[in-house]
């Protein structure tokens, strides 16, 4: 018997699925603590793969980022405004004055420069306070 032949395989459809990696394993962590949550039980590697997929799937559709409510003015943008503050780690006034200089880059509204410039007054003003 080889090492595939160990009831990793099911030739009922064709498919011969081999045994998965260690790091397959630990790279599915979450799905397999999904999957335990709603089945119970782990299935058997092809099975498992298939839940693999759609939970995959599912978490594609709940993303927050997938949507905008009010617009589409951000959308409109190679990089999402919150995703680019949240990995660069920006504080909450430096994130809506970025927020609200994209904006009017695309909505070309002059209060939205003019709400940038208030935030970036609140962040210079609580830096000061900070260092003084």
């Amino acid at each position: 018997m080889t090492w595939f032949d160990n009831g990793f395989n099911d030739a009922s459809d064709g498919l011969h699925c081999v045994r998965p990696t260690i790091a397959e394993y630990v790279q599915g962590y979450e799905y397999y603590h999904e999957l335990r949550k709603r089945e119970g039980k782990v299935l058997g590697y092809k099975r498992d793969m298939q839940y693999k997929m759609q939970f995959e799937e599912e978490q594609k559709q709940q993303s927050a980022l997938d949507t905008q409510v009010g617009g589409d003015h951000y959308k409109q943008l190679k990089i999402e405004p919150t995703v680019y503050c949240q990995t660069n780690g920006f504080r909450h006034g430096e994130s809506s004055a970025i927020k609200y200089i994209s904006r009017y880059h695309v909505k070309r509204n002059p209060i939205d420069l003019d709400k940038a410039i208030h935030f970036f007054q609140i962040v210079k003003e609580i830096d000061n306070v900070r260092e003084g």
